[in-house]
């Protein structure tokens, strides 16, 4: 808990059925923070045009510097296609 913020009590699934504009969710496979349940249903519940993508051997960090040239297509064709 830092200035007053609790993180644990928002609910990403809820949030996500308010979510109706294109959205490209990017997930690490080996995320010890966030499990692939919780990111499918938050995938299931997004309202409009989506696309989850996956990165192996990847935990909950920065995608850009572990998977530099995957991130930019997955970026590039998400953006190109809308």
């Amino acid at each position: 808990m830092q200035n007053g913020f609790w993180g644990f009590s928002h609910n990403p699934t809820a949030y996500a059925k308010n979510i109706n504009c294109p959205t490209l969710l990017l997930y690490g496979e080996k995320d010890k923070s966030v499990n692939r349940k919780e990111i499918d249903e938050i995938f299931k519940s997004l309202k409009g045009p989506k696309k989850l993508n996956i990165y192996k051997n990847t935990g909950h960090e920065n995608y850009l510097k572990k998977n530099k040239n995957e991130w930019v297509k997955s970026i590039s064709d998400f953006i190109n296609k809308g």
